[in-house]
């Protein structure tokens, strides 16, 4: 697995993205969440994938529209989120994946990249699930 994108198989990471927005558009700015606490226990969706974290510090990462499905552990330090130990639809993905947990608004994140491992979560934007 190693030198394989970190990411490549992660269910949902393939397909359009939302783009940045333009230059000179209104944006939040991006800042690092000092804990995980309000965004634990709820589910997140980004385009075709969606994300769990919950309070024991699991995780569960689904393909929305499909039937992929990883399980593991997570650990959050100094603005960066470790996904490890998965289970699951894996492929060719390499754990653990280290990304860079970055706020945008109240209840939104992104997942930034962090040493090449994140790159397929690049322009999208983490929001509540509807139900």
């Amino acid at each position: 697995m190693a030198g394989t994108n970190a990411a490549d198989d992660v269910p949902g990471t393939t397909g359009t993205a939302t783009a940045t927005p333009p230059a000179g558009s209104t944006q939040t700015a991006a800042t690092s969440a000092t804990n995980l606490d309000t965004f634990q226990g709820r589910t997140y969706s980004a385009g075709p994938v969606s994300l769990q974290l919950n309070p024991d510090n699991t995780f569960v990462m689904n393909e929305v529209d499909g039937n992929k499905k990883v399980e593991g552990r997570y650990a959050y330090e100094n603005g960066v989120l470790t996904l490890s130990d998965p289970k699951g639809d894996v492929g060719q993905a390499t754990f653990p994946m280290r990304c860079r947990f970055e706020t945008s608004g109240a209840s939104d994140f992104r997942l930034a990249d962090n040493e090449g491992a994140c790159t397929r979560f690049r322009d999208l934007t983490f929001k509540p699930a509807a139900g």
